[in-house]
């Protein structure tokens, strides 16, 4: 496996199995993608409640809850927004990553090889740009097989699965890319009000993907995990 590409999100589970990976010796290294986008907000609050700190801007770091409930409402300010947070969703996630990390070697290994992709604000997106990065560095050459495996939140795997199939039509349909589809054990036990909005709007943006054709059906391939 070359690379292992996280997409964006505010599930810190899908770092920790990305992580969990690479130090298994799975990945050359870990490629971070999204900029600024829906998920923004929701990861800082992660990351602040599970007990990392989050360096938005260069000059303030989210360390607490009581930090939290004050930039929070700001937050909902484009405007205010703009002006207190300047760090992508992929420089917060490597940041809460780097603290996850226990072992010195991996730490320096994981530090001396990740890749952020700071741009996309969406999932086709954060693909194609990470496509732009590959042909960039010479990875899509002929005479070999790139191999990555993308992580997302389950939820969100299917949807992710068949964006990166869409964004690497040529180079799997050529030979060239190979995709592995992998994502972390959810359980269902306590289905509230919020996991029930997160359905409807993942079912809501499958809609939308296929009507302006970001995404390729993949009606019966079956998701690895």
């Amino acid at each position: 496996i070359d690379d292992i590409i996280i997409a964006g999100n505010d599930d810190l589970a899908t770092f920790r199995e990305a992580l969990r990976l690479f130090a298994t010796g799975v990945g050359r290294r870990i490629v971070i993608t999204g900029g600024f986008g829906r998920l923004t907000e929701p990861l800082i609050q992660s990351g602040v409640q599970a007990g990392y700190g989050v360096r938005v801007h260069p000059h303030y770091t989210v360390r607490t809850t009581a930090q939290l409930a004050r930039i929070m409402p700001l937050l909902k300010d484009e405007n205010k927004r703009r002006n207190i947070v300047h760090a992508s969703e992929a420089e917060m996630i490597r940041q809460v990553m780097e603290q996850m990390i226990e072992d010195g070697a991996l730490l320096s290994r994981f530090k001396g090889t990740v890749i952020l992709e700071e741009a996309s604000a969406h999932t086709r997106a954060n693909f194609d740009n990470y496509r732009k990065i590959l042909k960039e560095e010479g990875g899509l050459a002929r005479g070999r097989v790139y191999k990555v495996v993308y992580i997302q939140t389950p939820l969100q795997q299917f949807r992710t699965k068949a964006t990166f199939h869409a964004a690497f039509e040529d180079e799997i349909r050529n030979g060239l890319v190979q995709g592995i589809s992998h994502t972390i054990d959810y359980q269902f036990d306590n289905v509230d009000e919020a996991l029930i909005a997160r359905l409807i709007g993942e079912m809501w943006r499958l809609i939308v993907y296929v009507a302006i054709g970001q995404k390729q059906s993949t009606v019966g391939q079956v998701i690895d995990k």
